[in-house]
């Protein structure tokens, strides 16, 4: 039962990842319309967020105790 709520878990932390840097992609490509770097920067960021939340959430599913082996 645990090991079937952290796969649920897992899988809505690396969808929510990926669901940011869909977000970061679309405003990166908004931004290239604007000259200034906030934008730019900004959307790069939300990029990078998204990245690491789905690298630990790979990471964390893939820890033994986590997953009851």
């Amino acid at each position: 039962m645990l090991s079937s709520i952290i796969s649920t878990v897992q899988s809505a932390v690396t969808f929510m990842g990926a669901v940011f840097i869909v977000y970061g992609a679309v405003n990166f490509g908004i931004a290239q319309t604007d000259p200034s770097g906030g934008q730019i920067s900004s959307a790069i960021k939300w990029i990078a967020g998204g990245a690491i939340i789905i690298a630990a959430a790979s990471f964390f599913g893939s820890l033994p105790s986590i997953n009851g082996i």
